[in-house]
């Protein structure tokens, strides 16, 4: 299904810091689902086996609705502006798509290198590490490190350690708990 979202908030930024909230889904959009799990000829079996899995966390033939999410966020830079601490907290709790309940807060540190250095700044990668909890719902908790190199980035999400391995076994038997893993590639025009 489709639906517009509209999102608003404001943000003041200093020299050392910055403070913000936003409001997520102000206009509560609304999805119906369309029938999961089915064995269409134009679905792959991976297609299929994730819809059944999704098909037993809802009701096929749900409407969900996406409340407004309040979300406070702040960060504080080194004098420099190498080290950033930064968190964020969800005021309140939500749903996502599947109807699972959320409520992330979350915290960071971060380096980043002088750009504008020596050209020994350009070997070293923007690093950074961080921790997210849900505080309803399945409350998993996420380590999140990751680093940017120049326009490739590349974040990471799990639970424990040991999902790392998990997940690039690939074993159907040996799943990961929960693991997210994130590639970009940034273009200036």
């Amino acid at each position: 299904d489709t639906a517009i979202g509209v999102d608003f908030g404001a943000m003041w930024l200093a020299e050392n810091w910055m403070a913000g909230f936003s409001v997520l889904n102000v206009n509560s959009p609304k999805f119906k689902y369309n029938r999961l799990g089915d064995q269409a000829s134009d679905k792959s079996q991976s297609q299929i086996l994730t819809e059944k899995f999704y098909g037993n966390q809802i009701n096929l033939t749900e409407e969900v609705e996406l409340k407004p999410l309040t979300r406070i966020e702040a960060a504080v830079y080194s004098e420099n502006r190498h080290w950033t601490l930064a968190g964020s907290y969800d005021v309140n709790e939500t749903n996502d798509l599947v109807n699972q309940e959320y409520q992330w807060a979350t915290v960071s540190v971060s380096y980043a290198t002088d750009s504008g250095g020596s050209w020994i700044h350009a070997l070293i990668p923007d690093i950074r590490v961080g921790y997210r909890t849900n505080l309803v719902g399945d409350k998993r908790n996420y380590y999140t490190p990751g680093f940017t190199w120049g326009p490739v980035s590349l974040d990471l999400g799990f639970s424990e350690f040991s999902d790392i391995e998990k997940a690039i076994k690939g074993d159907p038997d040996d799943i990961p708990e929960a693991f997210m893993a994130s590639l970009g590639l940034e273009f200036y025009f």
